[in-house]
């Protein structure tokens, strides 16, 4: 799938996604906040840091590294640029 902009990708667990680059693929198995919103006393919020543990498989896995997580910016920015492609499950 194409999309317009990397915001518009969504994802669930279950999801999968195969990177060309290193040719293996990932299931997402588990989504929790690196950093929380927070507010400055101006009244500014950020949004908070969401990563993804990521399962990987493949032939050049070993035990010690099938399990590796990724922001979900920098995720959606990998799947945007075409380096990996996201499997809605």
């Amino acid at each position: 799938m194409v999309y317009e902009k990397p915001e518009l990708i969504i994802f669930s667990i279950g999801d999968m996604v195969i990177d060309f680059d290193d040719k293996e693929a990932g299931i997402l198995i588990e989504k929790y906040k690196i950093l929380p919103e927070r507010t400055y006393e101006s009244g500014f919020t950020t949004d908070p840091v969401w990563a993804w543990r990521i399962l990987w498989a493949g032939a050049q896995m070993s035990i010690v590294n099938r399990y590796a997580a990724y922001t979900e910016t920098g995720l959606r920015n990998m799947i945007f640029c075409g380096r990996m492609v996201h499997i809605k499950i």
